[in-house]
């Protein structure tokens, strides 16, 4: 299960065959993608011819179920599509009971197959944030907990029988300038303290790198998450230090570099040219 629009498409394909590659999506596994228009037509049809996996991936409109009115501000990174998780349990068959979101911005490290048997003893799973300022944030002095909401495990026939989507539209129209991180804080304040909890390895963010050892990291890692706006597809700077993987991995699929990557060699190529032309000035002078 993805959300996704027309910016994540690369990004998308990338996971998904970083996914494919180590064998990480049980057999006859149903794939859902929550969208809306700004999933445009090519980039669907891209979708279905990547991966005979995405050939009969399914394409679930959200436009009608979605809010129009949410905590998004103009200069977050973040579009309508993050909140789609949300109202899974509406936008799905009622025969699905159980799914596994990711989010589109991640890369598998290795086969992720295992998290698909973890038994799912509350209504949603995640992986911790790690982050004593969000939990600080949210609140307060009394403490607890915060997770992120980029890799979640949830029990959509509970999230049905208990209307949690109600109670997801309660929680933005009472906490609306209070939510800073999107849906991630509408699910912190719904599942307060009552979260099964993920290993580390399944959603591994910059704020999990902040805190533990990269040794660790380096051995167990399985899904990576590129948090935060600065991501190795738009930034010289990102804010991951696993950011090489994931421009090995484009370069796998596509056969081509990343253009943050094109544009630094471009840039390079420009200062080496630069500095040999300045040289042969300066010989040209003596």
């Amino acid at each position: 299960m993805f959300s996704l629009d027309d910016r994540y498409l690369e990004p998308f394909i990338v996971f998904f065959e970083s996914l494919a590659l180590y064998d990480s999506l049980p057999r006859n596994t149903n794939i859902y993608i929550l969208c809306d228009q700004s999933l445009g037509r090519d980039s669907r049809s891209s979708i279905k011819q990547q991966n005979s996996m995405l050939n009969a991936v399914v394409f679930v409109d959200m436009n009608d179920i979605v809010p129009k009115r949410l905590p998004l501000r103009g200069h977050d990174h973040v579009t309508r599509s993050a909140f789609f998780r949300l109202f899974i349990a509406s936008a799905l068959p009622s025969h699905e009971n159980e799914v596994v979101y990711m989010d589109a911005d991640m890369l598998a490290l290795k086969s992720c197959k295992l998290l698909f048997t973890i038994p799912l003893k509350y209504m949603i799973a995640a992986v911790d944030q790690l982050s004593i300022d969000d939990s600080y944030r949210l609140w307060g002095e009394h403490g607890g907990t915060y997770f992120n909401s980029g890799l979640l495990i949830m029990s959509l026939s509970k999230w049905r029988k208990y209307k949690l989507e109600n109670l997801f539209k309660n929680i933005i129209a009472n906490n609306f300038d209070k939510i800073r991180w999107w849906d991630q804080d509408i699910l912190n304040i719904a599942f307060r303290d009552r979260w099964q909890r993920l290993p580390l390895k399944y959603n591994v963010t910059f704020c999990v790198e902040k805190y533990i050892s990269k040794e660790y990291l380096d051995s167990s890692a399985t899904i990576v998450h590129y948090t935060g706006s600065q991501k190795p597809w738009n930034s010289r700077q990102p804010s991951s230090c696993y950011a090489s993987q994931w421009l090995i991995a484009h370069r796998s699929v596509f056969g081509r570099d990343c253009h943050v990557l094109a544009a630094n060699n471009r840039l390079r190529m420009f200062i080496l040219g630069l500095c040999q032309f300045l040289e042969s000035l300066r010989k040209w002078h003596r």
